[in-house]
């Protein structure tokens, strides 16, 4: 949505606040401020969303923000997810425990998200099933039970009401490795955000995330053998530190993930793990008082000196007049990681901005990506739109740093099938290499041992661009991070790739249009050149003959009506000679080569006086004045001359009476000169002025006061000074005069 206030943007975000106060913890969101630089006036509104960006950033850079946001939103998401049914099974686990003790019959435990994945499963339930933790966490709930029971046992994966209302004493078959199944009882509850303990009331935007279920073996004496306590098994890092007798509890995840063992730290509080400048744990008391969970994100310090990044969970339970916090450490070293490279992606983007040419473009992002990726090849094949088929591969060698073009790769028909499925299908594809290759390189004595070809296809808006494809050394079980990761460069590589495509065709355009464009002017000024060329020759034989005639036949006239007609003759004779002179000069401005030089404009203006004088004959009196301290003008003397000239002869010609005052100034500025001419005259209309500089222009002045003109001066002036790289502009005052301002650079 759009905004055109800070106030509105606020009442926005105020809005969807109150609509759902998780809202932005859970749709990714960017905001897209007109001005970095005003981003203060925005604080706090900024901190809800994921992502501040320019309104001047490019479709690419959004579009890789936009892939990141998404990715790591849904990160956040599942992350978030497996820590709340973590948090409801242990503080469930906890309570039943203060309750009633350890009971005769042990309770598991079991969570899925809202699909039904199951996401935490206890280990000693593994252990009667038959399942490692690996084979069982990412299945849906429904590949362990029994077709038949489907149905009905459904609920004990998908109840969302908790507490008393939950779904209780629910019979189901569990499916062991070994194909046969083990009975059990369940009672299962709801997960939400917010949680049920944080708001006990009725909350009309509670969101379902998933559910934990407490499950008995119908056949105690086969269990009772395991009677260990979930707190002390679990791999997670739980601690339940006592408020009143500062007593702090590890469990076995916390004690293999901090190093220390439980009697070591029995009279600390967690804040003693945490590094000295990110010690956060008394500000988190601070807020339990107001309410029941907080989380925090601190570096924890382990006993071996380890410094780790942790995300940090903790709820408050009252168990009669006693206080507990039990809390969760979740290790975010590889999120960190994986945002830190997202970031260096996203530099990256405006990094290949400046390349030169592809194979640079290509070069410099291989160098980052196959960093990021960790990979011991990485490649880029370009798609031939032509012929339909890859036709040039760049390959990068992560442990020496070269960078080749080798096409040799297209010779090993597997890796070329499974790039031209990739870039057909527009997905990631593999192979493994279950036997030594020889290198992409070409190397004999360089070898491939067995390992994985993974190609990632590189296209926009359903453009083929080719493939960027990696190669690793060793069997390697990639994570959803790593793929996603590998998706994010792909479209990185994509877009830089694209928009230089497009700048470069772009430019090919720019640079044929122009030069066509050059053709046909010059074959405009050459026509022109040659028709008033031409035309001026019949011209001047009807002036000599107008000039015979009234050398010769004027005493034949009998009228003063005959003699006016042959003035009259004469006259547009003129005339016509002139608009085609001017005709002629602005053909021949920008064709012939510029011969720059030192240029005083005192010469000039002393050398118009002079020829000023020479023809008057209307006792106009002109007064051109230099002020003092202008500075020389580098250009060419001859179209300089004529600049000024054509200036000049316009004040004389718009005068509003016989006394024409002419001020001139050069100054000089940042990188050139500014030249000033401004005079006393009848000036010129607002609506007039973007029009006087066009071909042919004649303004009402000169029609009304009958002043001849081609209208081709101030065009030829314009003319000149684009000529020079200048630029010329117009202030005017009606029946006050009129300032020309030209700036032209220094191009000595």
């Amino acid at each position: 949505t759009y905004t055109a206030t800070i106030e509105e943007c606020n009442k926005i975000v105020e809005t969807l606040n109150d609509f759902f106060e998780y809202f932005f913890l859970i749709v990714p969101s960017v905001c897209v401020i007109n001005n970095l630089n005003n981003i203060s006036d925005f604080f706090p509104i900024t901190k809800n969303f994921d992502y501040v960006i320019d309104l001047s950033a490019s479709d690419s850079e959004i579009e890789a923000i936009a892939s990141f946001i998404y990715f790591k939103k849904r990160e956040e998401l599942e992350r978030k997810k497996y820590e709340l049914i973590n948090q409801a099974v242990v503080l469930d686990l906890y309570e039943e425990f203060i309750k009633n003790g350890k009971r005769d019959i042990p309770v598991f435990y079991y969570g899925v998200d809202h699909n039904g994945i199951l996401k935490t499963i206890d280990d000693r339930m593994l252990r009667i099933l038959g399942f490692s933790k690996e084979e069982i966490i990412g299945r849906h709930f429904s590949d362990l039970i029994a077709n038949e029971e489907l149905g009905k046992v459904a609920k004990a994966f998908r109840e969302r009401r908790t507490g008393n209302r939950g779904a209780k004493g629910i019979h189901l078959k569990l499916k062991r490795k070994d194909g046969e199944y083990s009975e059990f009882i369940v009672d299962s509850q709801g997960v939400h955000i917010p949680t049920v303990r944080e708001k006990p009331d009725k909350e009309p935007s509670r969101l379902y995330v998933g559910t934990f279920g407490r499950i008995r073996q119908v056949k105690p004496n086969e269990i009772n053998k395991i009677n260990i306590d979930f707190f002390d098994v679990t791999n997670e890092p739980v601690f339940i530190y006592e408020l009143e007798n500062h007593r702090l509890i590890l469990n076995h995840g916390s004690e293999k993930f901090l190093g220390y063992n439980r009697a070591e730290v029995a009279d600390k509080d967690p804040s003693f793990f945490e590094k000295d400048e990110y010690t956060h744990f008394s500000k988190a008391l601070e807020n339990l008082k107001e309410k029941n969970h907080v989380e925090y994100a601190t570096i924890i310090v382990k006993k071996s000196g380890e410094s780790v990044s942790c995300d940090v969970s903790i709820d408050q339970i009252e168990f009669g007049d006693k206080h507990y916090l039990v809390g969760i450490y979740r290790d975010i070293t590889d999120f960190i990681n994986f945002i830190n490279k997202a970031d260096s992606l996203i530099q990256l983007t405006s990094l290949m901005v400046n390349s030169k040419t592809k194979e640079d473009l290509i070069k410099m992002a291989s160098e980052e990506i196959i960093n990021i990726l960790d990979v011991l090849y990485l490649g880029v094949a370009l798609w031939n739109k032509r012929k339909g088929t890859f036709d040039n591969a760049y390959i990068t060698d992560k442990s020496s740093g070269e960078f080749i073009n080798e096409n040799r790769i297209f010779s090993y028909g597997a890796y070329l099938s499974v790039m031209e499925e990739s870039i057909d299908e527009n997905v990631i594809r593999y192979f493994e290499i279950n036997r030594d290759i020889e290198s992409p390189f070409g190397n004999k004595d360089r070898k491939v041992k067995a390992g994985d070809f993974i190609s990632i296809p590189l296209t926009v808006n359903g453009n083929k661009l080719g493939c960027m494809f990696v190669i690793t050394d060793y069997f390697h079980s990639y994570t959803l991070k790593d793929i996603r990761m590998m998706e994010l460069s792909g479209h990185v590589l994509s877009s830089g790739i694209y928009r230089y495509e497009l700048e470069s065709q772009l430019k090919r355009n720019l640079d044929t249009l122009e030069k066509r464009v050059k053709e046909r002017t010059k074959e405009l000024e050459e026509f022109v050149y040659t028709i008033s060329h031409d035309l001026k020759s019949p011209l001047y034989t009807a002036k000599s003959f107008a000039e015979i005639i009234d050398e010769q036949l004027a005493e034949r006239f009998e009228s003063e009506e005959d003699r006016y007609i042959l003035r009259r003759i004469g006259e547009n004779i003129e005339s016509a000679i002139k608009m085609i002179d001017d005709l002629l000069n602005l053909s021949r401005v920008g064709t012939a080569e510029m011969k720059v030089e030192r240029i005083d404009l005192n010469n000039i203006i002393n050398e118009y006086l002079v020829q000023f004088e020479a023809v008057n004959k209307s006792g106009i009196k002109l007064n051109i004045k230099l002020k003092e301290g202008s500075v020389p003008v580098y250009g060419d003397k001859g179209r300089i001359l004529q600049l000024l000239t054509n200036l000049f002869d316009n004040s004389v010609k718009y005068r509003k009476n016989n006394y024409v005052d002419i001020n001139v100034s050069s100054e000089k500025i940042d990188g050139g000169v500014r030249i000033t001419v401004e005079d006393n005259g009848i000036g010129i209309d607002k609506d007039e002025i973007d029009k006087i500089f066009n071909v042919f222009y004649r303004g009402r002045a000169a029609l009304d006061r009958k002043i001849e003109g081609s209208g081709c001066g101030l065009t030829i002036v314009k003319k000149i000074v684009e000529m020079h790289g200048g630029n010329i502009s117009v202030e005017s005052n009606p029946e006050k005069g009129t300032r020309f301002i030209i700036t032209l650079p220094d191009i000595r």
